[in-house]
């Protein structure tokens, strides 16, 4: 059983919402940054914006609090939306709303990484201090055709919002504030036993140690997506300018384990293998299959017989030492140096999450990079 629930949520008025959202932060460079300052007012990124000041989520706070003044963000009726984003090759839909972090507590929300420390820690005194949710963690449910026949039925209604950006997406947003229909919705996810994060780990997790240590109840904001849609890549890890010593060990151990050959060709990374380049060589490391280890999963093997025992990075969740990079933006020209170890990873699938979560075992840190990555500022939930 999960537990959802209708917000009052702040919303940019429909001839600003487009200008007023935001692409997810990481995904802007400096220079994005700095022409969207210039050119957009009522950018997200103008509430983001990091000026010389101590506190600057206070500050983030008040610049909310300004933008209510100005009537630029206006306060809606208690709601569950429907979302939809699409672009040429791929739509995503699903549902916004509150989640329980007792359902987190509890295990009926399941996880399948574990979260950065220091990630976990600046998140939580960011909801201390500007008591707002952005941006919703992504969820995933397992199929369901009572839900599956609602948002074909509502989707033949008109859309409240439909815009599209700069990325070519477009975004459309039903609002469903009628009781009837918020009963419909928060009874079919009665009947869910579970969901799974996609995105969102560090979120989650801040968002229920902010409740246990202030004993407050409030939501999570979330998007829940039928898991058959989500997209996935896996980050691959990059070691920056690592020691001879470093390299000479893993050169050693790849050069004494008969399950790895060097290779010229570095891509596909097929399901059952980790590509790795170390002192200007690619090697290609075949994973046995044997389901009763969880070393048959390119990650775990990565981080049980490589990173831990022969890099000596004993903490995964609060190493500096690794740079993660999801192979959409993957770019080896530009990481290819005498330097860099580099381990390229494949893709993971869906089922495997599932299976990961329900069992649950946990994968390191960025093992999974899954889209849909949703808009900051679209719908923001205020928190106690």
């Amino acid at each position: 059983m999960v537990k959802i629930s209708e917000f009052q949520a702040l919303m940019a008025n429909e001839e600003n919402l487009k200008e007023f959202s935001i692409k997810s932060f990481p995904e802007y460079s400096k220079k994005d940054i700095k022409k969207e300052l210039k050119e957009n007012p009522i950018s997200y990124l103008k509430i983001l914006e990091k000026k010389n000041i101590d506190d600057n989520f206070s500050e983030i706070k008040k610049r909310i609090q300004n933008f209510k003044k100005k009537n630029i963000l206006i306060q809606k009726k208690a709601s569950i939306y429907l979302y939809e984003q699409c672009d040429e090759d791929k739509k995503y839909i699903g549902f916004i709303c509150g989640i329980s972090t007792k359902d987190y507590k509890n295990g009926h929300i399941k996880i399948h990484e574990k979260t950065i420390k220091k990630r976990q820690k600046l998140f939580q005194n960011y909801l201390k201090k500007c008591k707002i949710h952005a941006e919703p963690i992504l969820l995933a449910y397992e199929k369901n055709k009572q839900i599956e026949n609602f948002i074909k039925k509502k989707r033949k209604e008109e859309a409240q919002y439909e815009f599209k950006t700069k990325d070519k997406k477009t975004h459309k947003i039903w609002t469903l504030s009628q009781k009837e229909d918020i009963l419909k919705i928060k009874k079919y996810f009665e009947k869910i036993k579970k969901l799974f994060v996609a995105d969102g780990h560090h979120r989650i997790a801040s968002s229920s140690s902010y409740n246990d240590t202030f004993d407050l109840k409030n939501p999570c904001l979330a998007y829940l997506i039928d898991s058959n849609q989500l997209t996935l890549e896996n980050f691959h890890r990059i070691i920056p300018k690592s020691k001879i010593y470093e390299k000479n060990a893993l050169q050693c151990l790849l050069e004494n384990n008969k399950e790895v050959k060097k290779t010229k060709k570095i891509f596909p990374i097929k399901k059952n293998e980790i590509k790795i380049y170390v002192n200007e060589i690619w090697y290609s490391y075949k994973i046995k299959l044997n389901a009763k280890s969880e070393d048959t999963i390119p990650v775990f093997l990565l981080s049980n017989k490589i990173l831990k025992p022969i890099l000596k990075i004993k903490n995964l969740e609060s190493t500096e030492k690794i740079n993660y990079i999801p192979n959409s933006k993957l770019n080896l020209d530009r990481i290819l140096k005498k330097n860099n170890l580099i381990f390229l990873l494949p893709n993971i699938k869906i089922e495997t999450i599932i299976d990961v979560a329900n069992n649950n075992k946990i994968m390191p840190p960025k093992s999974t990079y899954i889209l849909p990555k949703l808009r900051t500022g679209l719908i923001i939930m205020e928190l106690k």
